[in-house]
């Protein structure tokens, strides 16, 4: 997932460092699997190839993190700045992929 082992949620009680970051990722949205590729056996959206798992997870971060610079800075003075340098009309995104696609990166099923 990217995160330093101080800054991820761990099972308590363990000592297996940032392994323990996996454990019960499936039930856990503050986990992260070991693997992309095991996404797919909980939420379907995702590939079950390695290759296409990163392209989506690549995907996934670039968009959230263009949305969280338009939240920052508004939508106003994005347009400002992409006037100026075309950083939005050359980043391969649309606007509304960027601001209306649904960012989730893990769709976990309802658990009753």
């Amino acid at each position: 997932c990217g995160k330093k082992v101080e800054d991820c949620e761990r099972a308590r009680d363990s000592n297996n460092g940032i392994f323990d970051h996996n454990h019960n990722w499936e039930r856990n949205p503050k986990r992260c699997p070991m693997y992309l590729t095991q996404l797919s056996e909980l939420d379907n959206r995702w590939p079950e190839d390695e290759f296409e798992c990163l392209a989506m997870l690549h995907r996934n971060r670039s968009l959230r993190l263009l949305r969280e610079a338009f939240e920052k800075l508004g939508e106003e003075r994005i347009k400002q700045v992409d006037d100026h340098f075309n950083t939005i009309t050359t980043c391969g995104f649309t606007y509304e992929e960027i601001l209306e696609e649904d960012h989730t990166l893990i769709k976990y099923p309802q658990i009753s």
